[in-house]
Protein backbone atom coordinates (compact mmCIF):
# COMPACT_ATOMS: atom_id res chain seq x y z
CA UNK A 1 0.00 0.00 0.00
CA UNK A 2 2.86 2.32 0.93
CA UNK A 3 4.58 1.56 -2.37
CA UNK A 4 1.37 2.47 -4.16
CA UNK A 5 1.25 5.90 -2.44
CA UNK A 6 4.88 6.52 -3.35
CA UNK A 7 4.12 5.66 -6.98
CA UNK A 8 1.12 8.03 -7.02
CA UNK A 9 3.23 10.83 -5.51
CA UNK A 10 5.96 10.24 -8.09
CA UNK A 11 3.50 10.40 -10.96
CA UNK A 12 2.01 13.63 -9.58
CA UNK A 13 5.41 15.32 -9.27
CA UNK A 14 6.41 14.11 -12.74
CA UNK A 15 3.18 15.47 -14.26
CA UNK A 16 3.77 18.87 -12.64
CA UNK A 17 7.29 18.98 -14.09
CA UNK A 18 5.93 18.00 -17.51
CA UNK A 19 3.25 20.69 -17.43
CA UNK A 20 5.80 23.29 -16.41
CA UNK A 21 8.03 22.22 -19.27
CA UNK A 22 5.13 22.54 -21.71
CA UNK A 23 4.33 26.08 -20.54
CA UNK A 24 7.75 27.71 -20.71
CA UNK A 25 8.51 31.36 -20.07
CA UNK A 26 11.37 33.33 -21.60
CA UNK A 27 13.73 32.48 -18.73
CA UNK A 28 13.05 28.78 -19.13
CA UNK A 29 13.78 29.02 -22.87
CA UNK A 30 17.20 30.51 -22.11
CA UNK A 31 18.12 27.39 -20.16
CA UNK A 32 18.08 25.15 -23.22
CA UNK A 33 21.53 24.05 -24.36
CA UNK A 34 21.19 24.40 -28.14
CA UNK A 35 20.06 27.43 -30.10
CA UNK A 36 17.56 25.33 -32.05
CA UNK A 37 15.88 24.25 -28.81
CA UNK A 38 15.83 27.84 -27.53
CA UNK A 39 14.28 29.07 -30.77
CA UNK A 40 11.60 26.37 -30.73
CA UNK A 41 10.82 27.21 -27.10
CA UNK A 42 10.46 30.95 -27.84
CA UNK A 43 8.24 30.34 -30.87
CA UNK A 44 5.99 28.04 -28.84
CA UNK A 45 5.82 30.65 -26.09
CA UNK A 46 4.95 33.45 -28.55
CA UNK A 47 2.14 31.37 -30.04
CA UNK A 48 0.91 30.21 -26.63
CA UNK A 49 0.72 33.74 -25.26
CA UNK A 50 -0.21 35.34 -28.59
CA UNK A 51 2.62 37.76 -27.82
CA UNK A 52 4.86 38.90 -30.67
CA UNK A 53 7.21 40.68 -28.28
CA UNK A 54 8.65 37.26 -27.48
CA UNK A 55 9.78 37.04 -31.12
CA UNK A 56 12.43 39.72 -30.52
CA UNK A 57 14.67 37.00 -29.13
CA UNK A 58 13.49 34.35 -31.59
CA UNK A 59 14.33 33.66 -35.27
CA UNK A 60 12.71 35.67 -38.07
CA UNK A 61 10.03 33.09 -38.84
CA UNK A 62 8.57 33.57 -35.35
CA UNK A 63 6.49 36.58 -36.43
CA UNK A 64 5.12 34.74 -39.44
CA UNK A 65 4.17 31.72 -37.35
CA UNK A 66 2.30 33.91 -34.84
CA UNK A 67 0.28 35.83 -37.42
CA UNK A 68 -0.47 32.62 -39.32
CA UNK A 69 -1.84 31.13 -36.11
CA UNK A 70 -3.70 34.32 -35.13
CA UNK A 71 -4.66 36.26 -38.29
CA UNK A 72 -5.83 39.50 -36.74
CA UNK A 73 -5.02 43.19 -37.20
CA UNK A 74 -4.20 43.48 -33.49
CA UNK A 75 -1.23 41.19 -34.05
CA UNK A 76 -0.02 43.10 -37.11
CA UNK A 77 -0.21 46.55 -35.55
CA UNK A 78 2.34 45.60 -32.87
CA UNK A 79 4.96 44.41 -35.36
CA UNK A 80 7.82 46.93 -35.52
CA UNK A 81 9.39 45.83 -38.81
CA UNK A 82 7.44 47.66 -41.60
CA UNK A 83 7.92 44.91 -44.20
CA UNK A 84 6.83 42.16 -41.81
CA UNK A 85 3.88 44.29 -40.67
CA UNK A 86 2.75 44.76 -44.29
CA UNK A 87 3.01 41.02 -44.93
CA UNK A 88 0.96 40.37 -41.82
CA UNK A 89 -1.84 42.74 -42.92
CA UNK A 90 -1.83 41.15 -46.39
CA UNK A 91 -2.27 37.69 -44.87
CA UNK A 92 -5.00 38.83 -42.48
CA UNK A 93 -6.86 40.58 -45.32
CA UNK A 94 -6.84 37.36 -47.37
CA UNK A 95 -7.97 35.16 -44.47
CA UNK A 96 -10.81 37.53 -43.54
CA UNK A 97 -11.58 38.32 -47.20
CA UNK A 98 -11.58 41.98 -46.21
CA UNK A 99 -10.02 44.29 -48.81
CA UNK A 100 -10.32 47.23 -46.41
CA UNK A 101 -7.44 45.80 -44.38
CA UNK A 102 -5.15 46.38 -47.38
CA UNK A 103 -5.33 50.09 -46.56
CA UNK A 104 -3.17 49.37 -43.52
CA UNK A 105 -0.32 48.24 -45.78
CA UNK A 106 2.19 51.07 -46.15
CA UNK A 107 4.50 50.01 -48.99
CA UNK A 108 2.65 50.74 -52.25
CA UNK A 109 3.82 47.61 -54.07
CA UNK A 110 2.66 45.41 -51.18
CA UNK A 111 -0.62 47.34 -51.01
CA UNK A 112 -1.24 46.80 -54.74
CA UNK A 113 -0.41 43.13 -54.30
CA UNK A 114 -2.84 42.91 -51.38
CA UNK A 115 -5.69 44.47 -53.39
CA UNK A 116 -4.97 42.23 -56.37
CA UNK A 117 -5.03 39.17 -54.11
CA UNK A 118 -8.33 40.21 -52.53
CA UNK A 119 -9.90 40.81 -55.95
CA UNK A 120 -9.17 37.16 -56.71
CA UNK A 121 -10.22 35.87 -53.28
CA UNK A 122 -13.53 37.77 -53.47
CA UNK A 123 -13.86 37.44 -57.25
CA UNK A 124 -14.55 41.16 -57.41
CA UNK A 125 -12.89 43.04 -60.25
CA UNK A 126 -14.16 46.42 -59.00
CA UNK A 127 -11.46 46.23 -56.30
CA UNK A 128 -8.82 46.43 -59.04
CA UNK A 129 -9.48 50.16 -59.49
CA UNK A 130 -7.67 50.79 -56.21
CA UNK A 131 -4.37 49.45 -57.61
CA UNK A 132 -1.85 52.18 -58.46
CA UNK A 133 0.48 50.10 -60.65
CA UNK A 134 -0.92 50.38 -64.18
CA UNK A 135 0.20 46.97 -65.44
CA UNK A 136 -1.06 45.15 -62.36
CA UNK A 137 -4.36 47.06 -62.49
CA UNK A 138 -4.84 46.21 -66.18
CA UNK A 139 -4.16 42.54 -65.49
CA UNK A 140 -6.48 42.54 -62.48
CA UNK A 141 -9.41 44.07 -64.35
CA UNK A 142 -9.03 41.68 -67.28
CA UNK A 143 -9.38 38.52 -65.16
CA UNK A 144 -13.12 38.20 -64.51
CA UNK A 145 -15.11 38.12 -67.74
CA UNK A 146 -18.48 37.61 -66.00
CA UNK A 147 -18.13 40.88 -64.07
CA UNK A 148 -16.69 43.12 -66.78
CA UNK A 149 -18.43 46.10 -68.26
CA UNK A 150 -17.27 48.24 -71.18
CA UNK A 151 -16.63 51.08 -68.74
CA UNK A 152 -14.26 48.85 -66.79
CA UNK A 153 -12.53 47.68 -69.97
CA UNK A 154 -11.95 51.32 -70.92
CA UNK A 155 -9.94 51.76 -67.71
CA UNK A 156 -7.34 49.35 -69.11
CA UNK A 157 -4.43 51.17 -70.73
CA UNK A 158 -2.76 48.20 -72.41
CA UNK A 159 -4.29 48.11 -75.92
CA UNK A 160 -4.20 44.31 -76.27
CA UNK A 161 -5.70 43.65 -72.83
CA UNK A 162 -8.38 46.29 -73.43
CA UNK A 163 -9.38 44.64 -76.72
CA UNK A 164 -9.44 41.21 -75.05
CA UNK A 165 -11.64 42.56 -72.26
CA UNK A 166 -14.13 44.09 -74.72
CA UNK A 167 -14.11 40.95 -76.88
CA UNK A 168 -15.20 38.80 -73.93
CA UNK A 169 -18.15 41.13 -73.31
CA UNK A 170 -19.06 41.11 -77.02
CA UNK A 171 -19.13 37.30 -77.01
CA UNK A 172 -21.09 37.16 -73.78
CA UNK A 173 -23.72 39.61 -75.05
CA UNK A 174 -23.58 38.62 -78.74
CA UNK A 175 -22.93 42.27 -79.51
CA UNK A 176 -20.88 42.82 -82.67
CA UNK A 177 -21.16 46.59 -82.18
CA UNK A 178 -18.61 46.35 -79.38
CA UNK A 179 -16.07 45.11 -81.94
CA UNK A 180 -16.50 48.05 -84.34
CA UNK A 181 -14.38 50.72 -82.58
CA UNK A 182 -11.39 48.38 -82.31
CA UNK A 183 -8.25 48.53 -84.43
CA UNK A 184 -8.45 46.17 -87.42
CA UNK A 185 -6.24 43.41 -85.98
CA UNK A 186 -8.36 43.26 -82.84
CA UNK A 187 -11.69 43.78 -84.62
CA UNK A 188 -11.22 40.62 -86.69
CA UNK A 189 -10.49 38.55 -83.58
CA UNK A 190 -13.55 40.06 -81.89
CA UNK A 191 -15.84 39.09 -84.78
CA UNK A 192 -14.26 35.62 -84.80
CA UNK A 193 -14.92 35.15 -81.07
CA UNK A 194 -18.57 36.18 -81.24
CA UNK A 195 -19.38 34.35 -84.49
CA UNK A 196 -17.77 31.04 -83.48
CA UNK A 197 -19.38 31.10 -80.03
CA UNK A 198 -22.87 31.35 -81.54
CA UNK A 199 -22.25 29.54 -84.85
CA UNK A 200 -23.09 32.78 -86.65
CA UNK A 201 -21.32 31.90 -89.88
CA UNK A 202 -22.66 34.86 -91.88
CA UNK A 203 -20.90 37.31 -89.58
CA UNK A 204 -17.56 35.74 -90.48
CA UNK A 205 -17.81 37.61 -93.77
CA UNK A 206 -17.28 40.88 -91.88
CA UNK A 207 -13.71 39.79 -91.13
CA UNK A 208 -11.10 41.44 -93.37
CA UNK A 209 -8.21 39.01 -92.88
CA UNK A 210 -8.68 35.99 -95.24
CA UNK A 211 -6.95 33.61 -92.79
CA UNK A 212 -9.04 34.65 -89.81
CA UNK A 213 -12.20 34.68 -91.95
CA UNK A 214 -11.62 31.09 -93.14
CA UNK A 215 -10.88 29.99 -89.60
CA UNK A 216 -14.09 31.68 -88.43
CA UNK A 217 -16.16 29.83 -91.04
CA UNK A 218 -14.63 26.45 -90.18
CA UNK A 219 -15.22 27.00 -86.45
CA UNK A 220 -18.76 28.31 -86.95
CA UNK A 221 -19.98 25.47 -89.18
CA UNK A 222 -23.02 23.75 -87.65
CA UNK A 223 -24.86 21.84 -90.43
CA UNK A 224 -24.21 19.99 -93.71
CA UNK A 225 -24.88 23.07 -95.82
CA UNK A 226 -22.02 24.80 -94.02
CA UNK A 227 -19.64 22.04 -95.15
CA UNK A 228 -19.83 23.38 -98.69
CA UNK A 229 -18.31 26.66 -97.51
CA UNK A 230 -15.25 24.76 -96.33
CA UNK A 231 -14.55 23.00 -99.65
CA UNK A 232 -11.80 25.40 -100.71
CA UNK A 233 -10.01 25.36 -97.36
CA UNK A 234 -6.84 23.50 -96.44
CA UNK A 235 -7.10 20.03 -94.86
CA UNK A 236 -6.79 21.31 -91.31
CA UNK A 237 -9.70 23.74 -91.67
CA UNK A 238 -11.77 21.17 -93.58
CA UNK A 239 -11.32 18.69 -90.72
CA UNK A 240 -12.24 21.33 -88.17
CA UNK A 241 -15.30 22.20 -90.21
CA UNK A 242 -16.46 18.55 -90.37
CA UNK A 243 -15.80 18.06 -86.64
CA UNK A 244 -17.92 21.09 -85.77
CA UNK A 245 -20.80 19.95 -87.95
CA UNK A 246 -20.68 16.48 -86.40
CA UNK A 247 -20.51 17.92 -82.89
CA UNK A 248 -23.46 20.25 -83.51
CA UNK A 249 -25.70 17.89 -85.48
CA UNK A 250 -24.81 14.52 -83.93
CA UNK A 251 -23.89 13.10 -87.37
CA UNK A 252 -21.08 10.96 -86.11
CA UNK A 253 -20.27 9.61 -89.57
CA UNK A 254 -18.41 12.84 -90.27
CA UNK A 255 -16.01 12.04 -87.45
CA UNK A 256 -14.87 8.90 -89.25
CA UNK A 257 -13.66 10.95 -92.22
CA UNK A 258 -11.14 12.85 -90.10
CA UNK A 259 -7.47 11.92 -90.42
CA UNK A 260 -6.34 13.37 -87.10
CA UNK A 261 -6.90 10.78 -84.36
CA UNK A 262 -7.13 13.46 -81.68
CA UNK A 263 -9.65 15.57 -83.58
CA UNK A 264 -11.67 12.45 -84.41
CA UNK A 265 -12.03 11.56 -80.73
CA UNK A 266 -13.05 15.10 -79.80
CA UNK A 267 -15.56 14.94 -82.66
CA UNK A 268 -17.03 11.66 -81.37
CA UNK A 269 -17.22 13.12 -77.86
CA UNK A 270 -19.24 16.13 -79.05
CA UNK A 271 -21.49 14.13 -81.38
CA UNK A 272 -22.28 11.54 -78.67
CA UNK A 273 -23.59 14.32 -76.41
CA UNK A 274 -26.03 15.46 -79.08
CA UNK A 275 -27.10 11.86 -79.73
CA UNK A 276 -27.37 11.22 -75.97
CA UNK A 277 -25.81 7.81 -76.53
CA UNK A 278 -22.80 6.44 -74.71
CA UNK A 279 -22.04 3.70 -77.24
CA UNK A 280 -19.84 5.90 -79.49
CA UNK A 281 -17.69 6.77 -76.47
CA UNK A 282 -16.41 3.18 -76.37
CA UNK A 283 -14.32 3.76 -79.50
CA UNK A 284 -12.34 6.60 -77.86
CA UNK A 285 -8.87 5.48 -76.74
CA UNK A 286 -7.87 8.59 -74.76
CA UNK A 287 -9.15 7.99 -71.22
CA UNK A 288 -9.69 11.70 -70.45
CA UNK A 289 -11.71 12.33 -73.63
CA UNK A 290 -13.64 9.09 -73.06
CA UNK A 291 -14.59 10.18 -69.53
CA UNK A 292 -15.65 13.59 -70.90
CA UNK A 293 -17.75 11.79 -73.52
CA UNK A 294 -19.63 9.63 -70.99
CA UNK A 295 -20.01 12.62 -68.66
CA UNK A 296 -21.38 14.81 -71.44
CA UNK A 297 -23.91 12.16 -72.48
CA UNK A 298 -25.09 11.85 -68.89
CA UNK A 299 -25.54 15.62 -68.53
CA UNK A 300 -27.31 16.05 -71.87
CA UNK A 301 -29.60 13.09 -71.10
CA UNK A 302 -30.42 14.44 -67.63
CA UNK A 303 -31.22 17.92 -68.93
CA UNK A 304 -33.36 16.75 -71.84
Amino acid sequence: MRNHKVLVLFLFVFSMIFIAACSPDAEKCAEYKTQAAKNACLINLAVEKKDISVCKEAPQNCLRIVWMEFPDESVCMNIENPQARDQCYRHVAAVKKNAGICRQVLEQGQKDSCISLLSRVNRNSSLCIGISNVSLRDECISIYSNQKTIDMCNLIQDVRLKAGCATEIAAREKNYGICDPMAEQFKDICYLSVATFYGDIEKCRLILSPEIRDSCISLSARDEEDLKLCDGFNDELKNQCAANVAGASGKIEFCNTLESAGLKEFCIRDAAKILKKGVPCESISNSTIKDECYGGVAIYTKNS
